[in-house]
Formats: structure tokens, C-alpha cells, sequence
């Protein structure tokens, strides 16, 4: 929410402040990048998980999968 005020008050206040405009904008860039590569590496979790899940179903092991582990 900062980074929009910031670039609110830089665009309201005219020209002559591109550079700074721009660097927010490559912050802001580089903030949503590590974002998606965070959510790709969960999908890949995820998507692990389902093809063992589709696996168990489709052999018709698939009764355990969600159980729980017994504790000892």
C-alpha cells in the first residue's frame, strides 16, 4: 500500500520525477516475480501430490492415502 501512495504523490506532483516513478515500478515488478515464483513452487507441491493421489486412486490404493498415521 506504500508503494502506491508513493507513486500517487510522484505522479500528482508533475514531471521531472520519472526516475524515481520508474524505480518504484521496477520494485514493484521484482515483488510480484518473487511472488509467482513462490506460488510455481507450491503448485509444483501440489501438482506432486495429485499425481501420487491419482496414482493410489487409479491402482485402488488409494484407501489409506488419507489417513492418519498412527503415532507411537
Amino acid at each position: 500500500m506504500a508503494e502506491v501512495i508513493d507513486r500517487a504523490r510522484l505522479v500528482r506532483s508533475g514531471p521531472g520525477n520519472e526516475s524515481e516513478r520508474l524505480e518504484l515500478l521496477r520494485e514493484h515488478e521484482q515483488a510480484v516475480r518473487a511472488k509467482v515464483a513462490d506460488l510455481n513452487a507450491d503448485l509444483k507441491v501440489i501438482h506432486g501430490k495429485v499425481v501420487a493421489c491419482e496414482k493410489h486412486v487409479r491402482d485402488g490404493a488409494a484407501g489409506g492415502v488419507w489417513a492418519p498415521t498412527p503415532s507411537h
